[in-house]
């Protein structure tokens, strides 16, 4: 017990602040686990977080428009939009711009492509997002692949006057052969983290969002959505442990997805190799953003990088708890130290 304490004291001051409670979350108290693996660990408020991320590179993570613009520069693919709703008329390319609610109805009623995937430019979690199927003329209503259905003007105001940085309407990208065979036919993206160090970007965790039942994100969000989530060996891609919505965490061989009951221990993402080089090239592209939470898609048309996520202090958290391994090596250490030198 006083070992612990002497521990405790020592991680909750900077750089480190490791909470009390954060120490037995991270099951720091384990005598298995040497000073350099305890030390490794940051807390929710360490400053190491805040430090690598500049706050000039933020509205490139935090922003799709802006992350897209940027990618389709640097000839990489990106979600094809179909329409943008924004009251201070943002623009993409030749994509039709809509800047009034009436406008913006007569093209769902008459000219928009379904299905459509809709989100917020500015959106996370995947709140706000909404996947429709077709428009139904006697109802003057949008359809979800569940069959209910929003009318326009309720979908206008939910999901369009709070979406101040515009929202947007994009294709509806399909699942690559390899992911629907083990999925069934809906994305579920791998969440790469890499952080750039002064001797080049590296990989530090991978996390495959597998979604299930009719969900149409496949966000975790620490189990309420009723998705999985499965950590993957960064050297080949394989499944190690999976997060389960009832809070357990698990490597047993015996689960499988509840859906398509395919075995998740064991199995490798698809088109992993190419999928670590995608990332380990577009790591560079943001030199602000120190540790990056890149979201990949891999559909019938390619590997799509969705978007750039700032690591904060709470996916840092999530992060370390779920691959029992703390961020704070050697290398992310002497690259915060050159930071603020």
């Amino acid at each position: 017990m006083l070992s612990q304490l002497v521990e405790i004291s020592r991680l909750r001051r900077p750089p480190n602040c490791v909470s009390p409670s954060e120490y037995y979350d991270f099951n720091l108290s384990d005598n298995q686990l040497d000073w350099a693996a305890k030390s490794s660990y940051l807390g929710w408020r360490s400053p190491v977080i805040t430090d690598l991320q500049n706050p000039a590179w933020h509205a490139l993570a935090n922003d799709k428009l802006n992350f897209y613009g940027l990618m389709t520069g640097l000839g990489f693919q990106v979600p094809h939009l179909y329409a943008i709703y924004s009251q201070s008329r943002r623009f993409f390319g030749n994509t039709p711009v809509f800047s009034d609610t009436d406008s913006l109805a007569d093209f769902l009623r008459n000219r928009c492509p379904y299905p459509f995937y809709g989100k917020p430019a500015d959106g996370a979690y995947g709140a706000g997002n909404i996947l429709c199927t077709a428009y139904i003329p006697e109802s003057d209503s949008l359809c979800m692949p569940s069959g209910s259905q929003i009318s326009i003007e309720a979908f206008i105001k939910d999901h369009l006057i709070r979406s101040r940085n515009g929202y947007l309407f994009q294709q509806v990208m399909e699942a690559s052969t390899g992911m629907t065979e083990l999925w069934g036919n809906r994305l579920s993206t791998v969440r790469i983290v890499v952080a750039l160090c002064e001797d080049g970007p590296r990989i530090m965790l991978c996390e495959w969002k597998i979604a299930t039942g009719s969900n149409i994100v496949d966000n975790f969000h620490d189990g309420k959505t009723g998705n999985l989530l499965a950590l993957a060996d960064t050297s080949n891609g394989c499944i190690q442990r999976i997060a389960l919505p009832n809070g357990g965490i698990t490597s047993e061989s015996s689960v499988a997805h509840p859906d398509t009951g395919v075995q998740l221990m064991g199995t490798a993402v698809p088109n992993w190799n190419a999928m670590r080089e995608l990332v380990l090239t577009a790591a560079r592209a943001f030199p602000g953003l120190r540790l990056q939470g890149w979201d990949i898609a891999d559909t019938t048309t390619g590997l799509i990088p969705l978007e750039v996520n700032l690591v904060t202090g709470r996916t840092a958290y999530n992060h370390q708890q779920f691959m029992q391994k703390g961020l704070f090596d050697e290398s992310v250490k002497s690259t915060w130290q050159a930071l603020r030198n």
